[in-house]
Parts: structure tokens; C-alpha cells; sequence
């Protein structure tokens, strides 16, 4: 935001400076200054329209600069001049948004994989602490409620050791197609790192994201991976909690309460830990324990 600032300040400066030294010395053929506004115009908005549109505007202002130096009557050889230099400069600006597209594009690329887990295509953990406080934010702001679902697959260890670290990526990856088919464009889903997820729900109460918890964990334990002719099946277990005043640290430790029940109660299992207390669902039944309690 900070530098958007500093490009719109420069582009409005730069503007208005060229066309002052434009119209109070007109025959000095300082056209070229006109592309300094029209650079940060394309900076700031970075698609081929935008840099065909700013050799309208270089003409346009142009022309009306020389019209006001000259009283409305402009010599035909700068008339000419204007043509001939607006064609190099839509070149130059060309040339110049074909640049600012191609860093743009390859700025965007490199923040993705940056911001992205390879294996799983989920955000990773550096995008949840670069932009925790955005989304808390926007949440506080528009006073919604916001979730957050900490789960991880039960017994991971045992399927890398019987079928190979390769099956073990394969889980993972399969797991995390399940769960992007069933979650919202706006939904925040991150790898923790290892088995371990998390999935920020905003405008979600724990009730809402109980029952898309218990969908995703149905349809996960449906699931059988083919790999090499044997069938993989695997479950998760998943902690629910809500956000409340908390720290990015905070919030995930009591969702990791939560997660540390379901494991603890046979795994397989949705816990939801509201304040103080866990709600867990045990064979359709609902029971109350304190958190980190015995199951």
C-alpha cells in the first residue's frame, strides 16, 4: 500500500511538472518527459489496455499543452513532430508494459511457490503468518465469526512403513484434493507441515464448521487409494475451535487441544473445544471433558 502511494505521488508530480516545462518551452522538444507519468501509470496497472491508453493520453496532453503554448495556432512542423514522436513513444511504452507484465507475472510466480506447499498445492505455514492478521482483521471488521479446523491423518507413520514414503505423498496429496472440493473459495487451507493441516473458516460458527468437518472426514474415510495394486484407506481426526482475541500461536494451541482429544478418544473422531471445555462426538454421542483431559 505504502509503495502504491509513492507511485501515485510520483506519477501526479511527474505529470505536472512536464506539462509545465512543456508549455513554458515548447520548442525544446521535451516530450520525453511525458512518459515518466505514463511509466507509473502502467506500474500501477499493469495490462496491455492500460499501456495502449496511455499513448491516447501522451497525445492528448500533447496536443493540448502545444495548443495553449502556441494560442491555439500550432505550427505544422510541430504538428508533425507530434505525430512522429507519439509513434516512438507508444513503441517505447509498449515495450515498456511488455516488461512490467513479464516482472509482474514472475514476481507473482515466485510469491506463490514462496507462499505454497509444493506437494500439496495448500498454502504453507509462511502465508498463514504473513497473512493471519489480514484475515483477522477483515473478519473483526465486518464482525464475523471465524473457525479454524486443525486436523491430521491418523497412524500416517504406519503407511509410510508399510507401503513406501511415495504411497505416503500420495495420501497426501489425495487428501487435500478431498478437502479442496469441499471447502469455500474464501476458506484458508494450510499444510502445518508433516500429516498436519489447518483450515481457517471466516463467517463460520462451530456448529457450521462442525458439520463441515464431519463431511470432510466422512468423505475422507471413503476414500481407497490405489498404489501398485494395493488399496490405501485412511482417516483423520480434527479439533475445531473459534477465534477469540487470540494470537496466531494461541488460536492453534487450542485448536490443537481440540485435535489432541479426537486422536486420544480412538482417533477418526470431530472435536470441538468451545472455551473451556471439548465437545467430543463418540459413536453419535456427545460428552463433555475439560481439554487435554482423560478420554
Amino acid at each position: 500500500m505504502k509503495n502504491r502511494r509513492l507511485i501515485y505521488g510520483f506519477t501526479l508530480i511527474s505529470l505536472t511538472l512536464s506539462i509545465l516545462l512543456n508549455y513554458l518551452f515548447p520548442f525544446l522538444g521535451l516530450w520525453m518527459l511525458f512518459l515518466m507519468p505514463l511509466f507509473g501509470v502502467i506500474v500501477l496497472f499493469p495490462t496491455w489496455l492500460v499501456g495502449n491508453l496511455c499513448i491516447v493520453i501522451l497525445v492528448f496532453v500533447r496536443y493540448l499543452t502545444q495548443y495553449a503554448a502556441f494560442s491555439g495556432n500550432i505550427p505544422n512542423d510541430y504538428l508533425y513532430r507530434l505525430v512522429s514522436t507519439s509513434i516512438v513513444g507508444w513503441l517505447i511504452l509498449l515495450t515498456m508494459t511488455f516488461f512490467i507484465i513479464k516482472n509482474k507475472r514472475l514476481v507473482e510466480e515466485l510469491e506463490y511457490h514462496s507462499l505454497t506447499d509444493n506437494l500439496t498445492q495448500a498454502f504453507n505455514r509462511r502465508y498463514l503468518e504473513q497473512y493471519y492478521e489480514k484475515f483477522l482483521t477483515e473478519s473483526s471488521r465486518q464482525k464475523q465469526t471465524l473457525s479454524i479446523m486443525l486436523f491430521d491423518i491418523d497412524h500416517f507413520k504406519k503407511i509410510n512403513d508399510q507401503f513406501g514414503h511415495n504411497a505416503g505423498d500420495l495420501v497426501l496429496q489425495r487428501l487435500a484434493a478431498e478437502i479442496k472440493e469441499l471447502i469455500r473459495k474464501r476458506d484458508v487451507f494450510v499444510r502445518m507441515g508433516g500429516e498436519e493441516f489447518a483450515l481457517f473458516l471466516p463467517n463460520t460458527d462451530l456448529n457450521q464448521a462442525d458439520s463441515m468437518a464431519e463431511r470432510i472426514r466422512h468423505q475422507v474415510q471413503e476414500v481407497k487409494l490405489d498404489h501398485h495394486g494395493a488399496a490405501i484407506s485412511f482417516t483423520i481426526s480434527i479439533g475445531i475451535t473459534i477465534f477469540k482475541v487470540d494470537t496466531l500461536e494461541q488460536l492453534i494451541e487450542r485448536a490443537d487441544q481440540a485435535l489432541y482429544q479426537a486422536k486420544a478418544s480412538g482417533r477418526n473422531k470431530v472435536v470441538v473445544l468451545n472455551g473451556d471445555l471439548c465437545e467430543r462426538r463418540l459413536r453419535g454421542e456427545v460428552t463433555l471433558a475439560a481439554s487435554r483431559g482423560e478420554p
